[in-house]
C-alpha cells in the first residue's frame, strides 16, 4: 500500500513539474469580421441565412483547408481570403473550427460565430444594407 501512495505521490510531482515547464497558452482569437461580398439580388431579396465554413489550424496559427460546410449565398474563396488574416493562439495544430456567418434581411450581416470544441465566440454586427 505504501509503494501505490509513493508511485502516486511521485507521478503527481511529475506531472506538476511538466505543467510548469509547458504552460499551456489561453486561447487567443486574433480575428477580424468578415463583411462577404454578396450579389445585388440576394442584398435586394427577403433573405435570412447563415453560412458555414470549416478550417483547421497550421503551424503558424493561421487557418488551412477552408472548406464550404453549408454555404449557399458566400463564396469559398473570399472566406479564405478573409480569414488568411486571422491568427489562432492557444490551440493544438490542426484543431478544426467552424465559422458561420449570419446575414439579416434589411439589417446585412448580424453575426459572427467561431466555434470548436469546448469554445466558442461570437461577434455581433450590425451592417446596414445599403440603399440604392
Amino acid at each position: 500500500m505504501q509503494h501505490l501512495v509513493l508511485i502516486i505521490i511521485v507521478f503527481m510531482a511529475m506531472s506538476i513539474s511538466l505543467e510548469a515547464q509547458n504552460p499551456t497558452k489561453s486561447p487567443v482569437l486574433l480575428t477580424s469580421v468578415c463583411f462577404l461580398n454578396l450579389a445585388d439580388h440576394t442584398k435586394q431579396g427577403n433573405i435570412t441565412f447563415t453560412d458555414s465554413y470549416s478550417f483547421k489550424i497550421g503551424d503558424n496559427d493561421q487557418p488551412t483547408e477552408v472548406k464550404a460546410f453549408r454555404a449557399k449565398f458566400t463564396d469559398l474563396n473570399d472566406v479564405a481570403s478573409s480569414l488568411s488574416d486571422w491568427r489562432i493562439t492557444g490551440f493544438p495544430a490542426q484543431t478544426k473550427f467552424h465559422v458561420e456567418f449570419s446575414w439579416r434581411h434589411s439589417v446585412g450581416w448580424n453575426s459572427m460565430r467561431i466555434s470548436t470544441r469546448d469554445y466558442a465566440q461570437v461577434t455581433l454586427v450590425e451592417s446596414r444594407v445599403e440603399k440604392q
